[in-house]
């Protein structure tokens, strides 16, 4: 069953409360029905205090959100869920000013969210770049001093690798997946060494 919204609007009919929320994170967590960690024992729980689920049959308590990216919050899931849908619909990036502004929440909670939600989304075994891949360095930092170009003072540099790819419907080139390293340098040693491990 598909249970995720795929439009604003189906979003704000479908999260209204915070129990929604907690319905939801359930069933995606245990589509085929809450089975206990502890002595296996299926759909016998109810929800107490501060997302427990309590075991009907062994009476042990399992956090809804242990090991999520909601372990540990004093943020409702509401605020969660909002935030998260915030990010997806962004096209350009989003920042935690952004979301402060358009949710109404304190700009704490608004970065330690948004701090959770990008570590989340870092996948550890990532799949080396396959195919025509375009690679390039690039100078990331604030407004600084100095000469400019390659000799950038004090800004992070930052290989990209970016896979090309056709698009199905229309033929034409996009990019696809795309890698970013922070290298010391941009000698040709370095570089390659660079592409070896991305691509």
């Amino acid at each position: 069953m598909d249970i995720y919204p795929k439009t604003s609007k189906e979003f704000q009919v479908q999260f209204v409360t915070e129990q929604d929320c907690i319905n939801y994170l359930i069933q995606a967590r245990w589509p085929d029905g809450y089975a206990c960690p502890f002595c296996g024992a299926h759909e016998t729980f109810w929800l107490t205090e501060k997302y427990l689920l309590k075991c009907r049959k062994c009476r042990k308590r399992y956090s809804l959100l242990s090991d999520t990216v909601f372990q540990g919050t004093h943020t409702p899931l509401l605020a969660w869920f909002r935030i998260m849908w915030h990010i997806c619909l962004q096209k350009n990036g989003y920042s935690v000013l952004s979301v402060q502004r358009s949710l109404g929440i304190s700009y704490p909670t608004a970065w330690l969210c948004l701090h959770k939600l990008r570590k989340a989304m870092v996948r550890n075994d990532q799949d080396l770049l396959s195919g025509e891949v375009e690679v390039d360095e690039c100078y990331v930092g604030g407004v600084r001093e100095g000469r400019r170009g390659r000799g950038a003072d004090g800004k992070s540099i930052v290989f990209v690798a970016a896979e090309k790819r056709l698009e199905p419907k229309t033929g034409r080139q996009i990019f696809g997946r795309i890698r970013l390293r922070c290298i010391p340098n941009v000698s040709g040693e370095t570089l390659c060494e660079s592409v070896k491990k991305l691509v």
